[in-house]
Order: C-alpha cells, then sequence, then structure tokens
C-alpha cells in the first residue's frame, strides 16, 4: 500500500496529475481546484511529502490505490554501491488532463 501511495505521491509531484478519487471514482476537471491551487500544492508536497495527507483532506479525496497495476519491478546490480528496488505501476485514466502545469 506505501509503495502505491508513493507512486501516486510522485505522479501528483512531477506531473501535476491527481490519481484521487471521490465517492469511488477518479475525480474529474470539474473536482480539481484551480489551477494556481494545484501549483502551490505541487510545491508544499515537493517541500514536504507529507503535506500530500492534507492536500487530500481539503480536496476530501483518497488515492485510487486500486486503480494501479504492477507493471515492472528493477533491482539495481549488486556490484552498485547503492542498491535501489524500484516499481513500476500503470493506471488508467478517464479522461485526458486538460490542464498543463
Amino acid at each position: 500500500m506505501s509503495l502505491r501511495i508513493a507512486a501516486i505521491r510522485e505522479t501528483f509531484e512531477e506531473s501535476g496529475i491527481l490519481v484521487l478519487g471521490k465517492r469511488d471514482t477518479l475525480i474529474g476537471e470539474a473536482d480539481l481546484p484551480s489551477k494556481s491551487e494545484v501549483q502551490n500544492w505541487r510545491t508544499i508536497v515537493r517541500n514536504n511529502p507529507l503535506e500530500f495527507y492534507n492536500m487530500c483532506l481539503e480536496l476530501e479525496a483518497v488515492p485510487k490505490l486500486n486503480s494501479l497495476y504492477e507493471w515492472s519491478n528493477w533491482l539495481s546490480p549488486v556490484m552498485m554501491p547503492k542498491r535501489f528496488d524500484v516499481m513500476f505501476f500503470l493506471t488508467a485514466l478517464t479522461e485526458l488532463p486538460r490542464r498543463r502545469f
């Protein structure tokens, strides 16, 4: 569950796309705050990832964990000085994001 939440938060930080739900459906354009509010939240969340929780509370939405599908797992080679174990996920959006952040 934590990997899925991190993936949804990271998607928002990097692209401004929110994979959140209200009433069991993905939120759409009508549920999003203004472009400037989204940009403000992205800055806040980049500076402190724990603020993602507060953003969800304010939007009255929850991360759509069940909309992510495990796609690939990558483990860095043994000879690397620092090892990484990375999970990649896919999701499908119900509509294309119209806003450019």
